[in-house]
């Protein structure tokens, strides 16, 4: 078992009684997980006061998501078959609405339906932007055809699994979102250093070589989000860095070592200050 999607809400009131305690023991566990909700929307004015009580549900474990914030869109109860089926145009549209407003408040968004859903209900082709989930049981489907429009593909819903009693959905994902994550993450934060303290691709590489390359960005990364401090007039930037980065002396040593290390100490220290006074000489 690789990762688990777990439910978390239904509509725009109900909440699952055992969400909290299945996101906890996931995390406890350190295992990746996605949360969805169960859609009973029937128009685009409900589907974002879903997306609005889902998010007030999940806000404290937003951070801890591997896989994306996903919109169940089937009727297996009939609710809305017995409140007036909607249309095509208006099905896709909620579901549109649902995923615009999830990625609006910062997560990734997914649309979870069946085959006859996703061929007869929903136009598809409306759809491209988001990833989707198919629940197809067929063992027959062909997954490398499948994995070609959907991210994830249900393809059992009789799977066993030690802990759990009677059936449980089983799933691949053609994605390793925790992968995927985490090499956005770490080009948004290298593009952030970059145009932050206008350290070249060289500088960059220079760091992504080093031993503890990624510890070293991350303060990097994590100082330039804060307050900048008074330039102090001091010719001895490595301390000064050194301070104000919260490095260790093996991560000063390194960046002694660096050709450019005067450009580069520069650069840092520069990002981080601001000129209280014009008369400062510009070390």
């Amino acid at each position: 078992m690789d990762f688990v999607i777990i439910r978390a809400t239904f509509g725009r009131f109900g909440t699952d009684k055992k969400f909290i305690q299945n996101v906890d023991g996931c995390i406890k566990n350190e295992i990746p997980f996605g949360l969805y909700y169960y859609s009973y929307a029937l128009t685009e004015k409900e589907a974002t006061e879903e997306v609005e009580h889902f998010h007030e549900v999940v806000k404290n474990y937003k951070e801890k998501m591997c896989f994306p914030a996903i919109i169940d869109m089937e009727d297996s109860d009939k609710y809305k078959f017995n409140h007036g089926v909607c249309s095509r145009e208006e099905l896709t549209n909620i579901c549109k609405t649902a995923c615009e407003e999830l990625i609006k408040k910062g997560y990734q968004s997914m649309i979870y339906a069946n085959a006859d859903w996703f061929k007869n209900k929903l136009i598809k082709q409306n759809l491209k932007s988001y990833f989707k989930w198919l629940a197809c049981w067929n063992e027959k489907e062909n997954a490398e055809e499948l994995a070609k429009e959907y991210i994830m593909w249900q393809y059992s819903s009789k799977g066993k699994i030690n802990g759990i009693s009677g059936n449980v959905d089983l799933n691949y994902s053609f994605v390793d979102f925790k992968k995927l994550n985490t090499y956005v993450e770490n080009v948004s934060k290298l593009n952030f250093i970059k145009f932050t303290s206008n350290l070249s691709d060289f500088d960059l590489q220079f760091i992504s070589s080093y031993k503890y390359g990624q510890d070293l960005m991350n303060k990097i990364h994590k100082r330039l989000l804060e307050p900048k401090v008074e330039r102090k007039s001091n010719p001895d930037l490595m301390k000064e860095v050194q301070k104000e980065f919260k490095l260790e002396l093996k991560t000063m040593q390194f960046i002694y070592m660096y050709v450019n290390c005067a450009s580069f100490i520069n650069k840092l220290y520069n990002a981080v200050t601001k000129e209280v006074d014009n008369n400062i000489e510009n070390n």
